[in-house]
């Protein structure tokens, strides 16, 4: 049994947040381990470093996530498509 199967009785929720995000268009990885990443929305690449990139996995399609508390993350493209509409 899949950890989806057991977890499907869980109650649902709604996402109801604002965040801050950009759908990325281009990596190009660093020794470092990180990466420079082109974001659709912005002009000036960003470093992700090792450690964010060795958590989050980031890949191009996907949206680097700025959530209102500061918390950066990463999103699917799918799932940040379907789930916020932009301001």
């Amino acid at each position: 049994m899949s950890l989806a199967d057991l977890l499907k009785d869980l109650p649902q929720y709604q996402c109801h947040k604002i965040v801050k995000g950009s759908k990325i268009v281009e990596m190009e990885m660093q020794g470092s381990g990180g990466a420079l990443v082109k974001l659709e929305d912005k002009e000036e690449p960003v470093m992700l470093m090792a450690d964010f990139f060795l958590r989050f996995k980031p890949a191009v399609g996907a949206y680097l996530v700025v959530y209102e508390d500061g918390y950066v993350s990463v999103s699917p493209t799918d799932a940040f498509e379907s789930g916020y509409t932009r301001l």
